[in-house]
């Protein structure tokens, strides 16, 4: 192999990294090495593995025109593909190359388009390597796709499993004898069925999280997974039982679009969740009268299923309403009977972490619409208003409630669980609340101090939960988070320009507290807010310790 040894050569080696100007005119940056060992290992990975699947495309599709087949020049080729100085560099993302935290790498290509970004997860890896890979991007130019026929034809229960593996972050309402039946692709037993529907849901979110795997787009099972799902659901539900497949199958196709920044079909397929829940009246009074348990109450979904895979529907709401600022897709009817709704965890499964994920976030919501109200009938007076005396206190009870059953449960989970995906749901679940709590205390921090401590306090607990994340840990998470995160910015900015009203380091309540320790806390949720967004969409970053 050609190698260049840049002491014997020094007068042809500008010493560019990570390679030099001599190799690029020469086509070969990909054998350009210095003897310091130094070398853009990804980078050049990447370019060699790009450029050979050029060449493989390019083969391909001289066999498919000619019938013969002909092989590449390889000599054009590496002069063709030779990446130019001036050409877009997007920013790719990658995890597991490397020991430290998650790293940027500008790669430059010139028949690269600018990529939009994707829902950001952390996939098992398929290389053998058993490093984990994370590649939050996609290519947005069709032009940029592959379709090789000799890598692309892959087991549907490869895709299958890597979908189930992410059900609870995806919300799928299945307990796991279904999950099973769904891995294996049946679709004929009465005890353990799964709707063929649901299986190519399954099979379509596979697809795309295995080529975010595999780093191989446009494959052409995704668009045949996707004509068969839009095929199924514009058969529309016969039965209530099977409208509950299809407002489950809805909400994860939505949560798809919304994913590759589609925003207009990801807020269709949510309307049309809601409409056909609407439809078939589907809601929490009807299963209120069976115990949540996993015995089948019909042929498809069990009790605490049916729970899961609305309270899913008001979770995928809410969140868009929230982060979208646009109307709740919901009823009224629903959304009452949700509220009342008598539930308590048994073991934290799946199941149950996505019914306490949507009390969660429909706790946040309410408190943000109550605040609303609170300050229009006080016109910024610091009295209780009348009409919002026993819903301030019906919504305090029911968010200190929830705290008061997740704390143990985090507890328990960190010590003696290695789950982690459930672990971050429950932190994610924690974060919410005390956000909720933060916004009601802050209400009546001007007339009752002990409030105003109770807030600072709820939103240092934000703090710390956002400040036991790893870098990895992100990909798993929610933007909703970004709301919480403003919130309790919101609350310890106020608390701020108390203590430097004050002109002493100590806060006149209760809880002490001294304006560097305020600005660490609102550096970490900046921090944190930096690496959600770069992985996901619709994230609000709480303001700087410099903005006011």
């Amino acid at each position: 192999m050609f190698t260049l040894q840049k002491e014997e050569e020094a007068q042809k080696c500008d010493a560019q990294r990570p390679f030099c100007k001599t190799c690029q005119i020469a086509g070969k940056e990909d054998e350009c090495h210095y003897t310091d060992g130094s070398r853009g290992s990804l980078a050049r990975d990447l370019l060699r593995r790009n450029r050979e699947l050029e060449n493989r495309l390019k083969e391909y599709e001289e066999k498919s025109s000619s019938g013969s087949p002909q092989p590449p020049d390889s000599s054009s080729a590496s002069s063709s593909d030779a990446p130019s100085s001036s050409s877009t560099s997007p920013s790719l993302h990658c995890l597991g190359d490397f020991d430290g935290p998650a790293q940027s790498i500008s790669i430059a290509h010139a028949d690269c388009a600018i990529i939009e970004p994707v829902l950001d997860i952390a996939y098992p890896d398929f290389s053998g390597t058993g490093a984990e890979v994370v590649f939050p991007y996609a290519p947005a130019n069709s032009d940029v796709s592959f379709h090789l026929a000799d890598t692309c034809r892959h087991s549907n229960r490869e895709f299958r499993d890597l979908f189930i593996s992410h059900g609870l972050q995806l919300g799928l309402g299945i307990c796991e004898t279904k999950a099973g039946a769904l891995s294996l692709g049946e679709c004929s037993s009465a005890s353990s069925a799964v709707s063929p529907l649901l299986i190519h849901v399954a099979q379509l979110w596979g697809c795309l999280l295995w080529q975010e795997v595999n780093l191989k787009f446009g494959v052409r099972e995704e668009d045949e997974e996707l004509a068969q799902v839009l095929a199924l659901l514009n058969m529309g539900p016969s039965s209530p039982h099977d409208a509950m497949t299809f407002v489950m199958a809805h909400c994860l196709l939505s949560t798809y679009h919304f994913s590759k920044v589609n925003m207009v079909d990801g807020r269709e397929h949510l309307i049309k969740a809601a409409t056909v829940a609407s439809d078939f009246q589907l809601g929490f009074d009807q299963v209120a009268s069976r115990a949540i348990s996993d015995h089948p109450s019909n042929g498809l979904y069990s009790a605490q299923e049916e729970t899961a895979i609305l309270c899913q529907l008001i979770y995928h709401d809410i969140g868009c309403s929230l982060l979208m600022n646009v109307p709740s897709a919901g009823d009224g009817r629903m959304y009452n009977q949700f509220k009342n709704l008598q539930w308590r965890p048994s073991d934290f499964s799946n199941l149950d972490l996505i019914i306490c994920r949507a009390h969660s976030v429909s706790h946040l919501q309410e408190s943000g619409h109550l605040a609303g109200v609170w300050l229009e009938n006080t016109n910024g007076a610091s009295s209780f208003p009348a009409c919002c005396y026993e819903w301030y206190f019906d919504l305090l009870q029911r968010t200190c409630d929830h705290i008061a059953t997740l704390t143990p449960a985090l507890l328990k989970f960190s010590v003696l669980s290695w789950d982690r995906h459930r672990l971050l749901v429950l932190k994610l679940c924690l974060a919410m609340e005390h956000a909720a709590a933060a916004e009601l205390y802050e209400l009546l921090a001007d007339t009752e101090p002990s409030c105003g401590d109770k807030a600072v306090s709820a939103a240092l607990e934000i703090v710390r939960i956002t400040a036991t994340f790893e870098d990895c840990d992100f990909h798993f998470l929610d933007p909703i988070l970004g709301i919480c995160w403003t919130a309790a910015a919101r609350v310890l900015r106020k608390k701020q320009a108390v203590l430097r009203n004050s002109f002493r380091s100590a806060s006149t309540g209760l809880l002490q507290l001294d304006e560097s320790t305020i600005r660490r806390s609102l550096s970490t949720m900046v921090t944190a807010s930096l690496k959600l967004e770069r992985s996901m969409p619709f994230v609000t970053r709480p303001p700087s310790t410099e903005e006011s």
